[in-house]
């Protein structure tokens, strides 16, 4: 889950970066970068929503979640 903080904050920086450039493809690079932080915000709610969920004896089910994650992220 720090991994997906850690990627947004990324992502923030160089929305902020690239952000005001007027340049036609540097702005669908921005779109992008926008779209896929709030897949990954969306993927962060949901895995946060999961874990408080489930009960201290389910070491198992928390692996398969953040087993899950990361093929979500190789996926995009």
């Amino acid at each position: 889950m720090d991994k997906i903080k850690e990627q947004l904050n990324n992502i923030d920086r160089l929305i902020l970066i690239y952000g005001e450039e007027n340049d036609s493809i540097i702005k669908v690079f921005v779109k992008d970068l926008e779209t896929w932080r709030n897949t990954m915000e969306a993927m962060l709610k949901v895995v946060e929503a999961a874990e408080r969920h489930i009960d201290k004896d389910s070491h198992y089910t928390k692996l398969d979640l953040d087993s899950a994650l990361v093929n979500l992220k190789k996926e995009n």
